[in-house]
């Protein structure tokens, strides 16, 4: 038995007969929405909402996740609270309901300040209708 490679572009030719092509259809999105929130801590931070982006090109694209807006904020505000810090990792925990009408998303940022490497919980609570910041919370951790 030989084995032998064929280019990807020959292998499409030949097989071309028997696919059949998958019609890209480009969704159509709202124009981007950007609402401001004033947060617990004093500090001023926007969020645009989950549908702003554009639909990707590809359609094999995974989509955004729910939590997107919310961790892009939370990096946000732990860059703004610790301005000498660079970001080394990211970790979506998960949501929360701690109460009827509020979510809660927690993320987990790994932070590296000269020597020293520390982890910060975030917190964003939030309404679940009006999408309104009602606290953030930050808890650091050594692990």
């Amino acid at each position: 038995m030989t084995l032998m490679l064929v280019p990807p572009r020959l292998l499409l030719t030949l097989l071309s007969p028997w696919i059949t092509p998958v019609p890209a259809a480009v969704p159509q999105t709202p124009a981007a929405v950007v609402a401001s929130y004033d947060v617990a801590d004093g500090s001023h931070a926007a969020i645009a909402q989950a549908n702003s982006k554009p639909a990707p090109s590809n359609p094999y694209a995974k989509p955004e996740p729910a939590y997107a807006p919310w961790g892009r904020l939370a990096v946000q505000l732990v860059q703004k609270r610790y301005p000498a810090a660079a970001l080394v990792d990211y970790l979506h925990v998960g949501r929360t309901h701690p109460a009827q009408g509020q979510s809660a998303e927690t993320f987990k940022l790994w932070l590296r300040q000269g020597t020293r490497e520390f982890g910060v919980f975030v917190t964003i609570t939030f309404d679940d209708n009006t999408q309104r910041v009602q606290s953030v919370t930050y808890r650091e951790t050594s692990r």
